[in-house]
């Protein structure tokens, strides 16, 4: 397989994983994805009540 090819199926994985992570859809905004983002992070950071591992 053509590594550019590969290359861009590996990132359209990654993309898919990064989605479903935030729980977002394909069409957000960037401010919507910023507050997803931010959610997602003081969900797990341990200060935030988050657990030690899932912040790792």
């Amino acid at each position: 397989m053509d590594y550019n090819k590969e290359y861009l199926r590996m990132t359209e994985v990654q993309l898919r994983e990064f989605m479903e992570i935030l729980d977002i859809e394909q069409d957000i905004t960037r401010e919507d994805l910023k507050k997803a983002y931010k959610l997602r992070i003081n969900e797990n950071h341990p200060d935030k009540g988050g657990d030690d591992e899932t912040a790792k």
